[in-house]
């Protein structure tokens, strides 16, 4: 029985893509720390950075690049948090490889204390879901400062 990937089959994922190139797609995330908290992650279902491809890394990494700069015109965002979860023992809990992008500013009273280690961490309970619709309204914006 093989389990089905919840990014690969998800048409909702494919309708708030921000931005993709041949390699890799970056998305907002359904479960925010902050807003405008994205997911980027390659085209092709795999688990761990090191089933990557060379030009697949470059691509993610090109996505990474572009969207932290459109986080900080978007959202006044002077730093961001990247990191992933590699294995069920580090939190992973979608199977298919994703790079969280956090925007962080001064002032943001959600995520104010926020230490890596407890977004590494952190339990999805703790988190707010939020809308289709909203999560579409955070791609427009990024994609229009990209």
């Amino acid at each position: 029985l093989t389990m089905k990937c919840e990014f690969c089959e998800s048409t909702g994922i494919k309708e708030r893509v921000i931005i993709k190139n041949s390699h890799a797609m970056a998305f907002p995330t359904n479960i925010p720390l902050a807003k405008g908290h994205v997911l980027v992650c390659p085209t092709r279902c795999v688990s761990k950075i090191d089933e990557l491809k060379e030009a697949e890394v470059g691509a993610i990494f090109d996505l990474i690049k572009g969207i932290k700069n459109a986080l900080k015109k978007t959202y006044d965002a002077k730093a961001c948090n990247i990191a992933w979860n590699e294995g069920a023992e580090a939190g992973q809990n979608i199977k298919h490889l994703h790079i969280h992008v956090v925007p962080r500013k001064g002032g943001n009273k959600k995520i104010l204390g926020y230490d890596p280690r407890q977004f590494l961490y952190g339990r999805k309970e703790n988190r707010k879901i939020v809308s289709e619709k909203e999560m579409k309204s955070v791609s427009r914006l990024i994609r229009k400062n990209l």
